[in-house]
């Protein structure tokens, strides 16, 4: 499984592209995880 990652700004323009491949993928969950957590209260 190949996750395609989009990151867009406030106005939606998007400023990257790409994709995580499957040997990145748990890093890349634990990552997310880890911003989720960072920003829950902003």
């Amino acid at each position: 499984m190949i996750d395609h990652v989009f990151v867009l700004d406030a106005s939606g323009n998007c400023c990257f592209a790409g994709y995580v491949g499957w040997i990145h993928s748990q890093k890349f969950y634990q990552t997310l995880q880890q911003i989720q957590n960072d920003f829950s209260g902003v």
